[in-house]
């Protein structure tokens, strides 16, 4: 069974280095530009983790994961940041930050974690 990551960034570089960085056959990985079009797309499909930037235009990370949180309790979440944002992050509901500039193994080390319970 495939394991489900949504990607929320406005940054398409970070989308796709992202979507690149993930790319194993058990996992699915799809991409929003902001926290709205986020949470169209977890009306319609599970996800099991999502990894959400702070700083996006129509809605910013921190209040798209309130409104996540309140409708998907329970929902794994890695936030993206400066230290400036992260415990904006945190309060909203994150439940760990990587900090820009962040490396493709520390990425990937964290997904892995996450959908397999490691971190619980």
């Amino acid at each position: 069974m495939k394991r489900k990551v949504l990607i929320v960034d406005d940054d398409t570089s970070i989308q796709r280095l992202f979507t690149w960085c993930l790319k194993e056959p058990e996992l699915e990985v799809d991409c929003a530009s902001n926290g709205k079009e986020a949470l169209q797309l977890m009306n319609n499909k599970y996800y099991d983790l999502v990894i959400t930037d702070y700083d996006m235009p129509v809605m910013n990370g921190s209040d798209f994961l309130r409104v996540m949180k309140s409708k998907y309790p329970g929902k794994h979440t890695i936030g993206i940041t400066s230290d400036m944002y992260e415990e904006q992050l945190y309060k909203a509901g994150a439940d760990i930050c990587i900090h820009k500039p962040f490396t493709l193994f520390e990425v990937n080390n964290l997904v892995h974690k996450f959908i397999s319970g490691e971190n619980e």
